[in-house]
This record gives structure tokens, sequence and C-alpha cells, in this order.
């Protein structure tokens, strides 16, 4: 992998990974780097190349997959007045990764639960400003 360094400045990855529902530990599982590598970026260390394409790829993921979800929601997830939304979402990494084993993957890397969370949360987000009512439940 490269060693390159980036822009991406400390504050940017800490927003970007909080955004993305990604916590400093898993992130720096993923980028094979110790977690007081992830807190050194976010105090202003020099960003590996590798660690900006990765927060590219889920960042991609991210919005591919908000669509997928936004696309996916018919009459079925809707009440009688179609007003009323009910989105579905993960306890736990396991339950995640248990129904979605070989999709929304980035190679071979699946997201935490945590990511759909947030993904969940965006969509929840679009939703409401939408007009709809929405409620969030666990799978």
């Amino acid at each position: 992998m490269s060693t390159t360094t980036t822009t991406t400045t400390g504050a940017e990855l800490k927003v970007r990974l909080t955004g993305l529902g990604i916590s400093p530990g898993w992130f720096a599982d993923q980028c094979g780097v110790a977690m007081r590598t992830v807190v050194r970026w976010f105090d202003g260390g020099f960003v590996e190349a590798k660690v900006e394409d990765l927060l590219e790829e889920l960042s991609a993921l991210t919005v591919k997959s908000m669509m997928d979800m936004l696309d996916e929601i018919d009459e079925e997830t809707k009440d009688e007045e179609g007003s009323h939304v009910t989105l579905l979402t993960y306890r736990t990494d396991a339950e995640f990764a248990s129904k979605f084993t070989g999709r929304k993957t980035i190679g071979s890397i699946q997201p935490p639960a945590s990511w759909h969370r947030a993904l969940t949360f965006r969509v929840w987000e679009h939703l409401r400003a939408s007009g709809h009512e929405v409620s969030i439940e666990y799978r």
C-alpha cells in the first residue's frame, strides 16, 4: 500500500468517521494501523493516501446505500396514508454481518452495524424533511 500523504486534516478525518458511524478502532483495523496512529492523525499527523482512499470508498458506499434504501421504500413500509415509514437497522455487528454477508462491502471489508445505523439516520432525516413520519426499529 502507498504511504503517500494527503491533504486530509485530522479534523476532517474525525468528522468524516463520525458522520459515517465508523469508530476509530474499526478504522484502525481496516487500515492495518494501531489505534494510536489514528489518534495521531486526529491530532494533526500526516494521513496516508490509503486512508483517504478508504474514506472515499466508505463515502461512496454510503451515498449508494442511501439511494438504494430510499428506492426500496415502497407501499409495504408505509402505513395506509402513506405518510409513515418504518426503517430497520441492526443492533450488533454480528446481526448486520449475518444478514448482509457479501453485500454492502468494500472489497473484503464489511462496514460495522454502526455504519448502517448512521446510514439509517441519514435516510430518517431525508424522509422527515420530505414530510413523512418515520420510526426506526431493530431487525
